[in-house]
């Protein structure tokens, strides 16, 4: 999926939709798991999006205390191939930091695996009874899939806490027990996998979280894949009545002397609990340890390719004694999941796929021999564009190496050996401007309206009308040159008909006219270089606000000074009744100034003040509260000033 040109609307409805199918497995997601944490990172989600998925119908089993997430810092390739690793050292002690008490250094941190599955909680009552198994949901409320877990209890649970006795407990706190929470993941063996489901699903976690989404109906086919499932815990808890808690994770401490970790809960023998500190899928480590994070990196690396199960990282986190006890958050702060960097493969492109963007452009897809890399199959990459595809020679035969790394799409990293078979469709034209040259698609004037028009119901996408709705109200006008949805909105009325879909057409239209923006409009007219921000920099030149001209295009900046393209879309603007934008008050919002770069955790001081809203950047020290830098000890003029005019300093690592 080419994603790179949708607008910033599309994006989060792809992201939620990818959320939706991620937790509910009702089908397969079109983004990989990397192709997702890049598109919520250029979101400003990354570490604070929403947890699973918006409560649904479906969601009626509540956890006893918040289902979080946790935070991830995605390792990459640099354009060299290189990963360094020194640079993300910083993040993780960030996020460490942030565990209870001062003196790390004597602390033991655990490192176990991410699988890459399903999770999950159950929940069982003192008295040994299964209360409730639930998925992540959205945090608080989870979907019931106890049917599924049943058997797992009764094999692999209810055995061993049958064996709990009062030796391991004093009396009163025995007493005193409420509840126990399992929580885990759901997994299938990747060779239990590869050998009975690959031909039906791409990926083990869409497989898992397709089946446990199933209501349970007892049939033998339900019944066989329970049978293949396996369920592996992360953590344990006890909950008492009081309602407080305690973590029987794989918290414990190393014993020096013999050179050996001793769990303090090793009575809990659960299998898929406890894992083994000889066979790699376990570390302990202290925080100095951190520093040799390429190590680290390089043995989960080894140990992920012998794992019986998918895994996509590892997690970091302190051990129980050290660990925030805040069970409120969605996120748990002092722990961080480390992502793998995804392969990178060689394949071939067999074809090419040519598709039609919104201004007639036509842009070019690779067909590749298929590939698997994170785990799924791979078969389609971008070639950006035509120029692209010249340059680099990517054409029908050339050997190519692909990974997930830095984009949001499948990338093509290099061309091994390159082609200049491009297969250009027939009805194309070629066109050169000062940007590369242009692959355009020969047109009649009643497919460039229609190209232009579907743009517009792309762009605004009012509820109940997609491309087959738009066909039909297209050719109602198509003598009258009407290119956009919302240009003269009562001209459907008065045509379509009075049947039911006629009248949820028109109420579609109604209603998206309600929160239609000028911004929006500009962006459904498929002018050329007019994506989001372009739309808004227009929106504000015809409202007559102030603009920033950097970074705008030299085309834009012209059209806006375009009088008669002013005059038509004032017109439009008072004969639609769209609002003109009025200036934006940052109140409620602190004033920072910022100096130094806010990397290795911030690309740009742009995507830190997209992570943090509470933040408005500003260039009067008058109204300054907060100088942020990278250097505490900067000696620089910025630094001086902020200094004598007595404003608070902190660094990006502070937020």
């Amino acid at each position: 999926m080419n994603i790179l040109n949708l607008s910033l609307e599309e994006k989060v409805n792809l992201y939620n939709r990818c959320k939706e199918l991620y937790y509910t497995g009702d089908k397969e997601s079109p983004l990989t798991d990397i192709e997702f944490d890049e598109l919520e990172k250029e979101l400003g989600l990354e570490n604070k999006g929403y947890i699973g998925t918006h409560h649904q119908k479906s969601y009626t089993v509540k956890h006893p205390f918040i289902m979080g997430s946790l935070s991830k810092i995605q390792v990459k390739f640099d354009k060299d191939n290189t990963i360094h690793f020194e640079e993300y050292i910083p993040q993780i002690k960030s996020y460490l930091n942030k565990s209870y008490g001062v003196n790390r250094d004597d602390w033991y941190f655990e490192i176990t695996p991410k699988y890459d599955g399903c999770s999950f909680e159950a929940v069982i009552d003192r008295d040994l009874n299964l209360v409730s198994v639930s998925t992540r949901g959205d945090g608080e409320f989870g979907k019931d899939i106890k049917p599924w877990f049943e058997k797992e209890f009764e094999n692999n649970i209810e055995p061993y806490l049958k064996d709990f006795s009062l030796n391991n407990f004093d009396d009163q706190s025995w007493f005193f027990l409420d509840k126990l929470v399992f929580r885990g993941e759901c997994l299938i063996k990747k060779s239990v996998f590869k050998e009975k489901y690959l031909g039906d699903f791409k990926m083990p976690r869409s497989f898992v979280a397709g089946c446990i989404a199933q209501d349970w109906k007892n049939t033998p086919k339900q019944i066989e894949i329970r049978n293949d499932l396996c369920w592996v815990y992360y953590d344990i808890r006890e909950i008492y009545e009081n309602e407080s808690i305690i973590e029987l994770d794989y918290s414990g401490y190393m014993d020096d002397k013999n050179k050996k970790y001793i769990p303090t809960y090793s009575y809990l023998n659960i299998p898929g609990f406890k894992p083994n500190l000889s066979d790699g899928s376990m570390m302990i480590c202290k925080y100095s340890d951190i520093g040799n994070f390429d190590n680290i990196y390089k043995a989960w690396e080894e140990y992920r390719k012998n794992c019986e199960f998918e895994l996509d990282g590892f997690v970091i986190k302190p051990c129980a004694v050290f660990r925030l006890q805040d069970r409120t958050r969605t996120r748990q702060e002092d722990c961080v999941a480390i992502k793998f960097t995804p392969d990178i493969v060689d394949t071939n492109i067999i074809d090419i796929e040519w598709n039609v963007g919104k201004t007639g452009e036509y842009y070019p897809t690779g067909i590749l021999e298929p590939v698997e890399i994170g785990g799924k199959i791979v078969s389609r990459v971008s070639l950006a564009n035509y120029d692209t595809s010249i340059t680099k020679k990517t054409g029908i035969g050339s050997k190519i190496k692909v990974s997930l790394a830095g984009d949001i799409i499948p990338f093509v990293i290099d061309v091994v050996e390159p082609s200049d078979i491009l297969n250009i469709p027939n009805d194309s034209y070629i066109v050169e401007n000062k940007n590369g040259l242009h692959l355009m698609k020969k047109m009649t004037d009643k497919e460039q309206m229609y190209v232009k028009f579907l743009n517009s119901v792309n762009v605004l996408k009012p509820d109940g009308i997609g491309e087959k709705v738009a066909k039909k109200l297209f050719e109602i006008y198509t003598t009258d040159n009407i290119v956009n949805l919302m240009t003269f909105p009562k001209l459907w009325h008065d045509q379509l008909d009075d049947s039911k879909s006629s009248q949820n057409i028109r109420k579609s239209l109604e209603e998206r006219k309600k929160t239609l923006t000028l911004p929006d409009y500009i962006q459904s007219l498929g002018i050329e270089n007019c994506g989001e921000k372009n739309s808004l920099w227009l929106a504000q030149k015809l409202s007559g606000l102030r603009t920033d001209s950097k970074g705008i295009p030299t085309s834009i900046i012209e059209l806006s000074k375009d009088s008669e393209f002013c005059m038509m879309m004032m017109n439009r603007i008072e004969l639609i009744g769209i609002p003109l934008l009025t200036e934006k008050k940052n109140e409620n919002k602190i004033p920072v100034i910022l100096t130094g770069s806010p990397k290795p955790t911030y690309n740009t001081k742009k995507e830190f003040l997209a992570n943090f809203s509470q933040f408005v950047e500003t260039t009067n020290w008058d109204e300054c509260q907060i100088l942020i830098t990278d250097d505490i000890n900067s000696t620089s003029s910025k630094m001086t000033k902020a200094k004598k005019k007595g404003i608070p300093i902190k660094t990006y690592l502070d937020f």
